[in-house]
């Protein structure tokens, strides 16, 4: 959904501020995120999960093993860390281990 559609969803089911900010002053992945909750059959993007687990502060790494179990495909760890950045979402880094090479 665009952010035109997501707005019009959650003024559809009641919803009109999202922290004391009307929907229209909020950035898109907030909507999308409150729109998801609201709705749970709303598709989820692969940028809105990146976003979500990020959140939850998971390393790079975890976020793109979790994706791949649940499903998602073709996930670029580049696209990972340039979605946290352009969102200001600051995750752990990866702790220094031992590499096995299989």
């Amino acid at each position: 959904m665009n952010r035109q559609e997501l707005i019009a969803t959650a003024k559809e089911n009641g919803l009109t501020k999202i922290e004391d900010r009307p929907l229209h002053m909020c950035k898109t992945d907030l909507i999308q995120e409150a729109v998801q909750n609201l709705i749970p059959e709303a598709k989820v993007t692969m940028k809105s999960r990146i976003l979500e687990l990020g959140r939850q502060g998971l390393n790079k790494k975890a976020i793109e093993r979790t994706m791949l179990e649940e499903g998602f495909e073709k996930i670029r760890y580049g696209y990972i860390f340039v979605v946290l950045k352009d969102n200001g979402v600051t995750v752990p880094k990866a702790k220094p281990g031992k590499k096995t090479v299989s």
